[in-house]
């Protein structure tokens, strides 16, 4: 080529040149400019064999790349016209690379499950009975209890697998003693004390929000008459009522905020926070940078005033220390790698979900509605081949719960990807004295239900 054409050529090119920077998702070619070159490469890549636009970062998951300028979720012709409309007819300017996820994953606390059951007979079998395979007692997915809880001598105790510090006992703080001699409170008393809670040379302390509380039931497959807390937490704490506060909006059927029911185990919602009284316990930790927590946030970015919930900004004094105020653990953005295969990436856990169930091209539902038996679902998780994988298997209720803890809101950017229906979904954990099984559901938390009832599926790989 002589010098005269290859000067005229990149005169050509730079017409429309525009230098967004190599953060630019248009920026194929990774020379810090948006310019007719690099719909020219998105094309050779796409009908040419040419080379893949360069990646906008190389994350410990992969690469992220470039391309999807249209924001469709797909890498095509669209996105090269697209870029080309932004630099001759005033088209809208691409979108900023995607960064990296900040965070490695973090497992998520074991359930305590170590054995396994017959639904039919409640009796104790063998983990590798393959009539009720993938049993949680098989896989005990998580962080172990043993040596978990550690008690700090100083009225704290940390948490060796979320890296939380928790208030060891639960202070009586009763609204009316005379009335309620155990201790509990209104939920706005609740998030006043957590925020001016001075102990052991901390002032950071707060009111957990719905997943951080769940997470401190230590054993969910106790006896129902039980306390399913670490001794710790019990020892200092003679409560006739187990039930806790926690500081996360939901709106669901009603507009309710999260509790934790201790004793028997399980979540709930309490739509009354002007009337009820709930326990208090204080948390800290997983603010200073956005790993320093080993949990998924939930999710809530707004904060509400009872009793119509009406939305008020975060910073209230009447109403201080909500869930949508300090948003604590990993973030939701960029939290889920969507494969385009019909699974989905937790990067916050390192999980691994179908995305949608039934499965594209998976038949395990041959009534139609959606719903199995408990039987039926260990099975279809335990044979299931999907994507490339076949180690998928019934999620435990801690590793669901991390899912729906995040608001239910179609639409919502930050929704994860995964299609679930109101209703409940099947958990590989057991209830030992009930026979039965834990169902966990969108609006209501973690219930337990006999085998023998139908519910939906939603398989999990990884965290083991």
């Amino acid at each position: 080529m002589t010098t005269m054409r290859r000067a005229l050529l990149a005169a050509f090119l730079q017409v429309g040149a525009v230098a967004l920077g190599a953060g630019s998702g248009a920026d194929m070619n990774g020379d810090g400019k948006v310019d007719l070159g690099d719909p020219l490469r998105l094309l050779a890549f796409l009908f040419a064999e040419g080379p893949a636009p360069e990646p906008c970062a190389v994350c410990w998951y992969g690469s992220v790349p470039r391309g999807d300028i249209n924001l469709d979720g797909k890498c095509n012709i669209g996105d090269a016209i697209a870029t080309l409309m932004y630099l001759f007819a005033g088209g809208r300017e691409p979108p900023e690379c995607p960064e990296c996820y900040p965070c490695t994953p973090a497992r998520l606390p074991a359930t305590g499950a170590t054995k396994c059951y017959d639904a039919d007979t409640r009796l104790e079998i063998p983990c590798d009975s393959p009539e009720w395979p993938g049993q949680d007692g098989y896989y005990r997915a998580g962080c172990a209890l043993e040596g978990r809880f550690v008690d700090n001598g100083d009225g704290t105790v940390s948490d060796t697998c979320t890296g939380l510090m928790w208030q060891k006992d639960a202070p009586k703080l009763s609204e009316a003693p005379e009335q309620d001699p155990d201790g509990r409170v209104l939920w706005q008393t609740a998030l006043d004390y957590c925020e001016s809670l001075s102990l052991a040379g901390h002032d950071d302390w707060r009111l957990p929000n719905g997943l951080e509380l769940l997470t401190l039931i230590d054993d969910w497959t106790r006896v129902r008459s039980d306390v399913f807390l670490d001794p710790l937490f019990v020892e200092g704490s003679p409560l006739e009522n187990w039930k806790f506060w926690g500081s996360s909006y939901y709106s669901c059927a009603y507009p309710e905020i999260k509790c934790v029911q201790f004793r028997g185990g399980g979540t709930d919602l309490d739509s009354r926070p002007l009337v009820d009284v709930h326990h208090v316990r204080g948390v800290r930790g997983g603010l200073e940078t956005p790993c320093a927590s080993r949990l998924p946030a939930t999710g809530i970015s707004t904060c509400h005033e009872p009793p119509s919930m009406t939305e008020i900004p975060c910073d209230s004094v009447d109403w201080p220390g909500q869930d949508g105020y300090y948003r604590a653990g990993r973030p939701v953005e960029g939290r889920f790698l969507d494969h385009g295969e019909g699974t989905v990436t937790d990067l916050a856990t390192g999980l691994m979900w179908v995305r949608a169930t039934p499965a594209p091209g998976v038949e395990y539902d041959p009534d139609g509605d959606g719903k199995v038996l408990w039987q039926e679902a260990l099975l279809f998780c335990h044979g299931l081949e999907f994507a490339g994988h076949d180690d998928w298997r019934l999620p435990n209720v801690v590793e669901l719960l991390s899912i729906m803890s995040l608001p239910y809101v179609p639409g919502n950017p930050e929704h994860p990807p995964l299609d679930f229906t109101i209703g409940g979904y099947w958990t590989s954990t057991p209830v030992v004295d009930g026979g039965g099984f834990y169902v966990v559901g969108r609006c209501f938390g973690a219930v337990w239900n006999g085998p023998n009832m139908p519910f939906r599926v939603h398989p999990v790989r990884g965290g083991l």
